[in-house]
């Protein structure tokens, strides 16, 4: 929930970002058609237009969410967001009310969310 806030936020505060938000969902398709694929025969059936469509519309966004990752060889590599910015530095963009709230409402929840020491633990330490 605070991550949707904060990226509502820093896009109305930086409308120019707004469509670099919209466009990465062909890359979140293109994303779960590769999921589907390994899950066989239990993930959800595609028609073959429909997976060109969405392998062809990745395509045409795919060089805007590359990033370097070796400068000698040029090889690149999908950025794992639509923004260059990690949470926390969006949440600084985006105001003070956002960033006080950070830790508390983004990273420590997101500890707890994912697999971590911290969640099976069940507290903060």
């Amino acid at each position: 929930m605070f991550e949707r806030a904060v990226t509502s936020a820093y896009i109305l505060q930086n409308p120019d970002e707004a469509e670099r938000f919209l466009e990465y969902d062909k890359v979140h398709k293109y994303k779960a058609h590769n999921h589907v694929k390994k899950l066989s025969a239990f993930g959800p059936k595609s028609s073959p237009e429909t997976i060109k469509q969405i392998k062809d519309e990745f395509e045409v966004v795919r060089s805007m969410y590359s990033e370097e990752i070796c400068e000698p060889c040029g090889k690149t590599r999908l950025m794992g967001s639509w923004a260059r910015l990690d949470t926390a530095s969006m949440a600084h963009k985006a105001g003070k009310n956002y960033e006080e709230i950070y830790f508390d409402a983004f990273y420590k929840p997101t500890l707890h969310v994912h697999t971590t020491v911290a969640s099976l633990r069940g507290a903060w330490r």
